[in-house]
């Protein structure tokens, strides 16, 4: 049987599920408080990736990894948020168009927008490229790996419908899903797809 003090030790299942709870929710703080000023949202996602990967390898210095990532990172995910924030604008803008012809094409470019923002971030964290390239690898990778995309997909429709059942019946619940969901979120998706890049990864 094992002893109490034996459930406290470093090595036991106990104290490493509570590390790595404390962890995942100090991600999500920091996420969300880079993501503070919107323009650099697309810095944080990037960072949010990175930080999630070597928490998942078990390995430390969390917060200074997040902070030079944000930092190395910002030109380009700024620059690539910008495009994407605009042009999803403009999409949402469009749905009050009423015009039947245009449908085919506004569910065509809804796709494209879903597919680069569920991957351009994890993209440019795992690899070395420009932007254009990271693009070009999103789309190939997002329409080449449709499972993988809609687990993606899946992940953060089912973080943002607990966000409206807290608020809307479980207002006390809020906080905790608020501050669990970004890192959790960035968890699972990185953990599927380490999995499903690792031929191309380099460890």
């Amino acid at each position: 049987m094992m002893s109490f003090g034996a459930l406290f030790d470093q090595d036991s299942l106990l104290w490493r599920s509570l590390s790595f709870a404390v962890d995942v929710l100090w991600l999500s703080v920091l996420v969300v408080v880079a993501c503070i000023p919107l323009i650099t949202v697309g810095a944080a996602l990037v960072a949010g990736v990175d930080m999630a990967r070597h928490l998942l390898r078990g390995e430390g210095h969390l917060t200074g990894r997040f902070v030079r990532t944000f930092f190395s990172q910002l030109r380009q995910s700024t620059i690539s948020w910008l495009i994407l924030g605009f042009s999803g604008v403009l999409l949402l803008a469009s749905l009050y168009v009423q015009a039947t012809p245009l449908m085919v094409a506004k569910i065509g470019l809804g796709v494209v927008w879903s597919v680069l923002m569920l991957w351009v971030w994890p993209l440019q964290a795992m690899f070395s490229n420009t932007i254009l390239r990271t693009w070009r690898n999103a789309l190939i990778f997002g329409i080449g790996k449709p499972g993988v995309t809609l687990i993606m997909a899946a992940t953060d429709v089912a973080w943002g419908a607990l966000l409206y059942i807290s608020f809307r019946y479980m207002p006390q619940g809020l906080p905790l899903v608020m501050f669990f969901g970004p890192g959790l979120v960035l968890v699972v998706k990185v953990q599927l797809l380490q999995r499903a890049l690792a031929p191309y990864l380099v460890h």
